[in-house]
């Protein structure tokens, strides 16, 4: 332990103030219960075990002792006794060190027994980010399995779990525990004897093993497949305990989103024509929407722009936009609506009816964009409404028929599978009035975990600028303002297109060979954040480095201030702007974060003036 460590001692006032109205973690605290547990766990760590003996102190045990020691246990009686709970934790404490040359932090010990303690629910924590969510997932998960249990863990992105399958398996291996990540096409077929007789499977071969990593929509589709079309994609694999890593992200902003398996049907091809229309239509419609350093206009004729001079017919009409919004979705509804109703495209009549029914949700197809999604890769996801139509006619891909749903699962009704067996951690966990809602659907309750270290994090007085340009360069300015400084800058931009715009202007100033992109999942930009960053490095990246991701900064960087977080637009809600923050200051390091937003577009994408 370092000076800057909070004690024992510390940490349980500090559980005791974060969880003044949690009266089970009080009692732990108050009736001695944490403090005893963990000096028995440190006391274990000091001898051999008094169940399975290895001959040594476990903190000298090599991986042949501890496999003896796991393959004894596993499954067995004695891992559910509460008494030996700090063994376990013990031996695990020593398999962490053989994996990694770190040894467990008191903070990762205690929410250990805060997940295990006796308890009729699941529970989710607020751990801050930096704190090693992790290593507390692996300890939790390899707990499970020790008692026999199977063990999910869900991710925010299909690249996390991929990730942490990937670097935790040596781990695993240790204590003879098989782990996998769902991400793939890892299928082995094998022949059964169903009820309607001799049957062939397509099991995918990660659910034989002991822990499944993945983001949710990869199980909840694995499950649909399992359930629905009856291939045998999870084999005997039920649903036994789950544990979600930024659990916020898929229980309170994702709960109602759903996973979709879906057919064709007859004659949908017919609508492809529409959705190609109204694509046409909107990109007509845009080019002729003109943003002013005061406001939004529209020109109704035929112009020129100049510079930044816009040279107009003298017939044309130009119309004030108060919301960019509610103007294009009435343009295109009207226009929609036209098109089907004076046949000027040519619909079967029993489409006509359906089209004019669903002209809304088309349309709203054809404008909105799910920030939170950029730059997530979804390889294998159908969308409808025409929403999936109008991707590819972005793109240039050949068109596809409007599919319907033949069954589904929403991640709430998912989660709910589990049962009192779900166990989540964020850095994030929202209000109280999120908390009594999560109550109300799950069987779960809450605690909050302090930091291991005091945080070293300043907030920076955010800064709304006029019109994009002056966002812009406000954000470059920034930029090289810090790098000057020697500190590393983090830029969280909201879109591909304002990574690449931001880049664009920043390289005219700045070298380029300290400029890493990160914008989407799928390219070789990930490692832009896998690198340690030193003096003037500068990463621009989409709301993928906003969350789980551990950005390492070098000793020059740390004695200059270290990381300098930029979130250059308004987040949907507090927890997405702390998760961003929480990129900077981990573990005792220092940092800073700002937001700066451009009004005009800010103001547009609420729908209301005058509030910045």
């Amino acid at each position: 332990m370092t000076s800057e460590e909070r004690t024992l001692e510390e940490l349980l006032r500090e559980i005791l103030r974060l969880n003044y109205d949690k009266p089970k973690i009080c009692d732990l605290v108050n009736e001695g219960i944490l403090s005893v547990q963990v000096n028995k766990v440190m006391k274990a760590f000091e001898n051999d075990s008094e169940v399975f003996p290895q001959g040594n102190e476990i903190k000298y045990w090599n991986k042949v002792n501890i496999r003896n020691w796991a393959d004894s246990i596993k499954g067995t009686e004695i891992t559910k006794n509460p008494e030996f709970l700090e063994e376990m934790i013990a031996v695990l404490k020593r398999t962490n060190f053989l994996y990694c040359k770190h040894n467990l932090r008191i903070t990762q010990v205690l929410a250990i027994l805060l997940f295990v303690s006796p308890n009729e629910q699941g529970r989710l924590l607020q751990i801050s980010t930096g704190e090693g969510k992790t290593t507390i997932c692996a300890m939790l998960a390899s707990i499970k399995v020790l008692q026999g249990e199977n063990v999910d863990i869900i991710t925010s992105s299909p690249i996390l779990a991929k990730r942490d399958a990937e670097e935790r398996e040596s781990f695993y291996k240790i204590l003879g525990i098989s782990c996998g990540s769902n991400e793939g096409e890892d299928y082995s077929l094998s022949i059964v004897d169903g009820r309607n007789g001799i049957q062939l499977e397509t099991n995918k071969n990660c659910y034989f093993k002991n822990i499944v990593y993945g983001n949710v929509s990869e199980f909840q589709f694995d499950w649909l497949k399992h359930e629905y079309k009856k291939i045998g994609t999870k084999g005997n694999r039920g649903f036994g305990v789950v544990i979600v890593d930024e659990v916020d992200t898929m229980i309170i902003d994702d709960c109602s989103r759903s996973a979709r398996l879906t057919g064709e049907l007859a004659g949908f091809e017919y609508l492809n024509p529409v959705f190609c229309g109204v694509a046409n239509e909107l990109t007509r419609l845009s080019k002729r929407i003109i943003w002013t350093e005061e406001n939004l206009i529209y020109l109704d004729g035929e112009f020129k722009e100049e510079g930044e001079e816009l040279i107009l017919e003298e017939e044309i009409k130009c119309y004030e936009i108060n919301n960019w919004y509610e103007f294009i979705s009435e343009y295109l509804t009207e226009f929609t609506i036209n098109i089907i109703k004076k046949r000027k495209i040519e619909l079967p009549d029993f489409l006509r009816d359906f089209c004019l029914k669903s002209v809304e949700e088309f349309v709203k197809s054809a404008i909105e964009i799910d920030y939170e999604s950029t730059g997530i890769v979804q390889e294998n996801e159908t969308f409808s409404d025409g929403l999936h139509q109008f991707l590819q006619i972005k793109h240039g891909l050949k068109l596809t028929p409007e599919s319907v749903a033949t069954s589904f699962v929403s991640n709430m009704g998912y989660f709910k599978k589990y049962g009192a067996k779900i166990y989540g951690l964020t850095g994030t966990i929202g209000s109280k009035e999120d908390q009594d809602m999560l109550s109300s659907i799950y069987t779960v309750d809450f605690g909050f975990m302090p930091t291991y270290k005091a945080k070293k994090f300043k907030e920076l007085e955010g800064i709304v600028t006029s019109n994009k340009n002056a966002w812009i360069m406000e954000v470059v300015s920034n930029i090289k303002q810090e790098g000057e400084r020697g500190r590393a800058v983090l830029v969280i931009c909201e879109t591909i297109d304002n990574v690449k715009t931001i880049y664009d202007i920043l390289i005219e100033v700045y070298s380029t060979r300290k400029i890493r992109l990160y914008s989407r999942n799928d390219n070789d930009e990930c490692s832009a954040v896998k690198e340690r960053v030193n003096s003037g490095d500068v990463i621009i990246a989409t709301n993928l480095a906003g969350r789980g991701t551990d950005i390492k900064t070098s000793f020059s960087v740390e004695k200059n201030g270290g990381l300098h977080v930029i979130v250059t637009f308004l987040p949907s809600n507090s927890r997405v702007e702390k998760q961003a923050f929480g990129r900077t200051a981990r573990q005792g390091a220092k940092g800073t974060a700002q937001l700066i937003i451009n009004k005009i577009y800010t103001e547009n994408k609420l729908n209301t003036t005058g509030i910045l």
